[in-house]
């Protein structure tokens, strides 16, 4: 009985001294916004190249789910789709600047890491108003 009582005592004083926080409350207490910024940076750095979250993760030096949680809070959007923008923009640029008789939308999508060419001209469109063969054209 008194083995219980104080195993009870000892959970209720470690809860009062450190409560259960949830993942946002965490990360604003232990960097988030310096953990973000640095995957952010890192992404723009690297967005020509294959990468995924356990890449960006190893990169910043924390897990998945911290970096998801980090960025989310900081930039409001997950790693991932911010990727998917950095190379977006990319793309749209060298659309500007290639020359229509040597290189396709094909060419430059897959270059950025869009491998539907249908699927990149669909987002394309939303991200800019207009198709990509338009960009590449003009």
């Amino acid at each position: 009985l008194v083995r219980d009582d104080t195993a009870r005592l000892l959970v209720s004083t470690l809860l009062d001294v450190f409560p259960i926080r949830s993942p946002y409350e965490v990360a604003s207490v232990w960097g988030a916004p310096a953990v973000a910024i640095r995957a952010k940076r890192w992404i723009e750095d690297n967005a020509h190249r294959p990468i995924g979250i356990p890449d960006i993760a190893e990169a910043v030096r924390v897990s998945p789910g911290w970096l998801g949680t980090a960025f989310r809070q900081q930039f409001d959007v997950t790693p991932m789709r911010y990727v998917r923008r950095v190379r977006m923009a990319a793309a749209h640029e060298d659309l500007k600047r290639a020359d229509p008789q040597e290189e396709t939308v094909r060419e430059i999508a897959t270059r950025w890491g869009f491998a539907h060419a249908g699927e990149f001209a669909i987002a394309y469109k939303k991200a800019y108003g207009q198709s990509p063969s338009v960009t590449l054209r003009s």
